[in-house]
C-alpha cells in the first residue's frame, strides 16, 4: 500500500516543481518587458482580445526589416511599423501580392513587387499611401532620409525616381542603352548608386542628385552584381560572385578582392565590415 502512494508521489512533486518554475519564469518576464510579454501570452491563449497595443503576426506573406529600434513588416494586407515592445505605432492596409519593405532610422517604404501599391511611413509613424505609375521593381529607404524606386518605364529599359522625405521626387534617371536598372540606393553623402544588368554584363553607375550627368562607372563585365550597400565610414560594397569591389561615393575604386573561385553561400553589409 505505502509503496503504491510512493509510485504516485513522484510525479506529483515533478509537477508542482514544473508549475513553480514557469510561476518565475513568467514573473521575471513580465517585470523585464513591462508586461508587453504578458499581455502577448494572453492574446495567443486567446484570453486577451488583441488591440494596438498588442499585435500578433498573424498575417500571411510577410517581409520584415529593423528600422532604427522599431521593426517595420509588410504583408500581403498592408504595412506596419512597431516598436521594441510591439506595439503598434503606425499601420496602412492596402493589398499586396508580393510584399516587400526596406527600412532606415529615418523611414521606412512597403511596396509590392511586379505591383504599384507602395506607402512610406515616418519613424513618427506619419504614414502615406504613394501608389506609383508603373510596376515596381525595388525601393530603398536610406538614413539620409531619401527613398529610391526603381520602376517599369516606358520606351526605357527602366526608371530610378528619387524621393526625398515629403515624397517629392527630385531626380529622375531613366535607364535605356546603359542596361536594366536593378536596384539603386541613396549614398550617406547623398550620391546616387544604379546597378544595372545587360547583355555586355553589369555596371554600377554614380550620379549626383543635382545632375543627370554620370560621375563614374564600375563596370565588371561578365561579373554579375549581385548586391552592393555602405559601410559605416560610406564605403561603397560590390558584391559579384568572383570578388568584392569597394569604391568611394563617387566611384573611385580602393580595392577589389577576389573570392579565388570560392562558392558564395551567404553575404552581409554591416558595420565597418562586407
Amino acid at each position: 500500500m505505502n509503496t503504491a502512494l510512493k509510485k504516485h508521489q513522484l510525479p506529483l512533486r515533478v509537477i508542482i516543481m514544473c508549475l513553480m518554475a514557469l510561476s518565475v519564469v513568467l514573473v521575471l518576464a513580465l517585470s523585464i518587458t513591462g508586461g508587453s510579454f504578458f499581455a502577448r501570452l494572453l492574446v495567443l491563449l486567446g484570453l486577451r482580445e488583441e488591440d494596438n497595443a498588442v499585435t500578433a503576426f498573424l498575417l500571411s506573406g510577410e517581409s520584415f526589416a529593423m528600422a532604427g529600434d522599431k521593426l517595420a513588416v509588410a504583408s500581403s494586407v498592408g504595412a506596419q511599423l512597431m516598436d521594441e515592445n510591439a506595439v503598434l505605432l503606425s499601420a496602412e492596409s492596402f493589398a499586396m501580392d508580393d510584399p516587400a519593405v526596406s527600412a532606415s532610422g529615418a523611414l521606412s517604404v512597403f511596396y509590392d513587387v511586379g505591383g504599384k501599391a507602395m506607402c512610406v511611413i515616418s519613424a513618427s509613424g506619419e504614414s502615406v499611401l504613394c501608389p506609383a505609375e508603373n510596376r515596381i521593381r525595388f525601393a530603398d529607404a536610406s538614413d539620409t532620409g531619401y527613398v529610391t524606386v526603381v520602376t517599369d518605364a516606358p520606351d526605357y529599359r527602366g526608371r530610378v525616381t528619387v524621393y526625398n522625405a515629403s515624397f517629392s521626387p527630385v531626380f529622375t534617371l531613366d535607364c535605356g542603352v546603359s542596361g536594366y536598372p536593378i536596384n539603386a540606393r541613396v549614398s550617406p553623402g547623398e550620391y546616387l548608386l544604379v546597378n544595372c544588368a545587360g547583355p555586355a554584363g553589369s555596371t554600377l553607375r554614380f550620379f549626383s542628385l543635382h545632375s543627370e550627368t554620370e560621375l563614374a562607372c564600375l563596370d565588371t563585365g561578365e561579373r554579375l552584381i549581385l548586391d552592393f550597400d555602405f559601410l559605416e565610414d560610406g564605403t561603397v560594397s560590390v558584391l559579384t560572385e568572383e570578388a568584392l569591389y569597394l569604391l568611394t561615393e563617387k566611384g573611385e575604386q580602393r580595392a577589389c578582392i577576389e573570392l579565388e573561385g570560392e562558392v558564395l553561400a551567404d553575404y552581409c553589409f554591416t558595420g565597418r565590415n562586407a
